[in-house]
């Protein structure tokens, strides 16, 4: 990700602030709308931050209702 810093750190000032160390690291995935990125109880594997769009996180009972907990959204 490091090639394409500059253009995605002009497109999304906050991430200048991001440490160079932490750069190298950097994916940008494209969910489609309804995707899953993790499910609840999943080991935590990566730290995302989202661009554009919105995510819900969700939690589900054991009866399968689902409460949203947080919605991120890019910007």
């Amino acid at each position: 990700m490091t090639d394409n810093w500059p253009a995605l750190a002009a497109d999304y000032p906050d991430l200048a602030h991001i440490p160079p160390a932490l750069r190298h690291a950097a994916r940008v995935r494209v969910f489609a709308a309804g995707e899953t990125v993790f499910r609840q109880g999943d080991r935590p594997k990566a730290m995302f931050r989202v661009l554009e769009g919105e995510v819900r996180l969700l939690r589900r009972s054991r009866d399968g209702a689902e409460t949203v907990l947080q919605r991120s959204r890019g910007g």
